[in-house]
């Protein structure tokens, strides 16, 4: 839940399974709400919650970009999807907590979070995979986490490896749950769905820079 000076109204929307989904609501006046949803979730559970709100709501999914740190330090980045006028709401109350970028309709929120995720999660896999290698072949991370932050991958290496932005191994796995979910044909991510499988090999949280 999101806290502002609009008096949010606590707004719990159930769907399915979902146990759990980040919604909030601010009002300005008695009848006057904005749901923003901002799960990493499905479209499809997406598209339920939407059908739960009054039809002429402002609702917009916003769905975060950041983590503990980000959010401590309001520096998230929301990828905003709604119409301009829903757009233009939640913007007054999201600004103040981090960064807009508006990607388009309802639900390219939901739609882009899941493309990127897919982006981070492949990248953090290969960099797994990566120290896999340096320990069969007799190296040691430090001198491979050096050559990677040099390169292309020093994005991903510094991610990995801030002890300030903590994020549990099971959050990770649930991500690959909601992302093969939203998709028929799961052969198409075959790196998500490898990952999915083998949660304890896509994490790096747990990397001794000094082995």
């Amino acid at each position: 839940m999101i806290h502002c000076r609009l008096k949010p109204s606590p707004c719990c929307l159930e769907s399915g399974n979902v146990r759990r989904h980040s919604i909030c609501s601010f009002r300005r006046r008695r009848h006057s709400r904005w749901p923003v949803i901002g799960s990493t979730t499905t479209p499809d559970i997406l598209h339920g919650l939407k059908n739960k709100v009054p039809q002429k709501a402002y609702v917009v999914d916003a769905p975060i970009v950041g983590g503990v740190r980000y959010a401590k330090e309001r520096s998230v980045t929301f990828l905003v999807g709604g119409t301009q006028p829903a757009v233009d709401k939640a913007e007054v109350v999201l600004s103040t907590l981090g960064k807009i970028e508006k990607v388009g309709e309802f639900g390219s929120g939901v739609s882009y979070k899941l493309i990127t995720n897919v982006l981070v999660m492949a990248a953090e896999a290969g960099l797994r995979e990566a120290l896999d290698l340096t320990d069969i072949l007799g190296g040691n991370y430090e001198t491979a986490l050096r050559l990677f932050g040099i390169g292309p991958m020093a994005a991903v290496v510094s991610r990995a490896l801030d002890e300030s932005n903590p994020r549990p191994l099971r959050a990770s796995a649930e991500d690959f749950d909601v992302l093969l979910s939203a998709i028929r044909d799961k052969s198409l991510l075959p790196i998500s769905v490898l990952s999915a499988q083998n949660p304890d090999t896509n994490q790096c949280s747990s990397i001794s820079p000094g082995r």
